[in-house]
């Protein structure tokens, strides 16, 4: 069992590192047999961390993560958070996303991220019509609770 403030600190320390774009620093988080799932897809091992990670390097020129909460339980990180991007075309994002981080052995043998993909899909649209479109979407598929 890992010890939760130690877990808690090498969370911190991850989220630096992808802050400060530090490539060799993120992919040495991770166990040799890991996986990383998103919202439509999944990666395994250092080298599908790597792709990963230069993945969202080529499009975000500005990563800044604003916590919202964090828990620890056994093995286990969780945390809640405000994704601050800066693409490369200029767009701004602001995405309420969700990170569940498992370790053994002091490194990320599995990391879930949750959050919205239309989130993106605004800040990367590059015409009226496609703002449009998406905005139509988002109108569509959120409820109307009022």
């Amino acid at each position: 069992m890992e010890n939760p403030d130690e877990i808690r600190t090498i969370a911190r320390h991850f989220d630096g590192a992808i802050e400060e774009k530090q490539i060799e620093t993120i992919v040495s988080r991770f166990t040799d047999d890991c996986i990383i799932e998103f919202p439509g897809g999944a990666l395994r091992g250092k080298e599908g961390a790597r792709r990963w990670i230069e993945w969202i390097f080529r499009h975000f020129t500005l990563i800044r993560f604003e916590p919202v909460t964090i828990m620890v339980d056994g093995n286990t990180f969780f945390e809640e958070y405000f994704l601050n991007g800066t693409f490369h075309n200029g767009s701004t994002v602001r995405s309420r996303q969700a990170e569940v981080l498992e370790f053994e052995g002091g490194r990320i043998r599995a990391l879930r991220i949750f959050f919205d993909r239309m989130d993106f899909a605004d800040a990367l649209g590059d015409g009226i019509l496609t703002r449009f479109i998406v905005r139509k979407l988002s109108e569509r598929f959120t409820p109307d609770i009022v």
